[in-house]
């Protein structure tokens, strides 16, 4: 007699729960807040086929994502809205996630001069978020705490400051007296 292979372990994934999250996490927001719904690793693990339709239903507009192929995949799947990258983007990257509507991370002056050939190549730049370091966390930003970091984002604003909708930074510390300086 045949025996049945039992998993180990599985995943299973309501997305009527996911639905009633972004819901109650939606309603937590102040008047005039926008919610980023980051979609990365295939949207954790959920599938980003099956999350957009969640999230555009209820109404987000703002997904943050890591490669073209989730930009491509979030696009395939019906999101019209803001896509931001989540990180620093190689230059073949950004050429090629033009043609989604990327917003990407300008976060040293070499990536604004990169950024302003791109314009001056294809007509067209992305629409950029200035990338600063913060409280000790050094990953892709500028750290203003020295006058060369304060030099460098001034600089950065000369070269492409007409394209930068946003600015972005991690905190190394999420406790209230931290957050709070």
């Amino acid at each position: 007699m045949p025996s049945k292979d039992v998993p180990a372990s599985w995943c299973e994934i309501s997305l009527s729960r996911i639905a009633k999250n972004l819901q109650l996490a939606l309603g937590l927001l102040p008047k005039g807040s926008q919610f980023c719904a980051v979609l990365k690793a295939d949207a954790y693990g959920h599938g980003i086929d099956r999350v957009v339709p969640i999230i555009c239903a209820q109404g987000v507009t703002y997904v943050g994502i890591t490669s073209n192929e989730e930009a491509r995949a979030v696009r395939a799947a019906g999101f019209t809205g803001t896509l931001m990258r989540l990180r620093s983007a190689t230059v073949g990257e950004i050429k090629a996630a033009i043609g989604y509507r990327v917003q990407e991370q300008v976060g040293s002056l070499h990536a604004a001069h990169v950024f302003r050939e791109i314009a001056r190549q294809n007509g067209e730049i992305p629409q950029l978020h200035l990338s600063l370091n913060a409280g000790g966390m050094s990953r892709d930003g500028i750290e203003l705490s020295t006058p060369e970091g304060r030099q460098a984002c001034l600089s950065i604003l000369e070269v492409v400051g007409q394209y930068i909708v946003g600015i972005c930074s991690h905190f190394p510390s999420n406790t209230v007296q931290d957050l709070a300086l």
